[in-house]
C-alpha cells in the first residue's frame, strides 16, 4: 500500500505505464466536478469509479475487502475518512472471491489492523493482498467523501 499526494505519487510508482495512464488521469480530473457511476480511462484499458458518500462509524464487525486482478488507486477529491487495512493472513473470510467483481471480504480475525487518515488530495494505492476497509469516519466525524478510483490491471500485456 502507498499513500501519498497526487504530485508526489509518480515517484512511488514508477515502472508501471498503467500506473501512469491512472496518474496522468487523475491529475487532469480532480477540479471536483464527478457525475458518479464507472468511467474508461485510455479508451477503455483502465476503468473506474466516482463515488461521493457519507462516511460511517465503525461498527463491531467492519467488512474488509481485496482484490487480486487489480490495484486500486484511490483519490479523494474532497472531505476525508479513515481507512483500515489489514494482512491478507489475518482477514477471516466473509465471501468467497467474486472473480467478475474482482474481490473478497471479510473481516479482521483480531486487532491488528492499521487505521490510516485518509484526506482530501491524497492517494491510496492498494495491491493484491492490502486488505482494506473504506468508507469510515474520520476524527473529524461523518461526512460526505467524493472520490475516484481507478482500477489498475495486474499484468500489463
Amino acid at each position: 500500500m502507498i499513500i501519498s499526494t497526487l504530485t508526489e505519487a509518480d515517484a512511488q510508482t514508477t515502472g508501471s505505464a498503467a500506473m501512469k495512464t491512472a496518474l496522468d488521469f487523475l491529475k487532469a480530473n480532480f477540479n471536483g466536478e464527478i457525475t458518479e457511476g464507472r468511467f474508461e480511462v485510455d479508451d477503455g484499458e483502465l476503468f473506474g469509479y466516482s463515488q461521493v458518500y457519507q462516511t460511517e462509524l465503525p461498527g463491531e464487525n467492519v467488512v474488509y475487502e481485496v482484490h487480486r486482478r487489480y490495484i486500486d488507486v484511490q483519490y479523494i477529491i474532497s472531505g476525508s475518512e479513515t481507512m483500515r487495512w489489514l494482512p491478507l493472513d489475518e482477514l477471516s473470510e466473509t465471501q468467497p472471491y467474486d472473480v467478475e467483481g474482482d474481490y473478497l471480504l471479510g473481516i479482521a480475525g483480531g486487532s491488528h489492523y492499521s487505521e490510516i487518515s485518509f484526506r482530501e488530495g491524497q492517494i491510496m494505492v492498494m495491491y493484491p493482498g492490502d486488505a482494506h476497509a473504506a468508507c469510515l469516519a474520520s476524527p473529524e466525524g461523518v461526512q460526505e467523501v467524493r472520490k475516484l478510483v481507478v482500477k489498475v490491471p495486474i499484468c500489463e500485456e
